[in-house]
């Protein structure tokens, strides 16, 4: 906060790491259901 940009760098920097992170856990949940190490329950809408 204050005059310089350190904070809003910092929370940039953290949202895209977190959305690396998510895309990666997607992908590997993902892999984990189709190559059948995890069970997953779709309901009707």
């Amino acid at each position: 906060m204050g005059s310089n940009t350190s904070f809003d760098d910092a929370s940039c920097e953290f949202a895209v790491e977190y959305s690396d992170q998510n895309q990666r856990d997607y992908r590997a949940f993902v892999k984990a259901v189709r190559g059948g190490r995890l069970e997953a329950v779709v309901e009707a809408a």
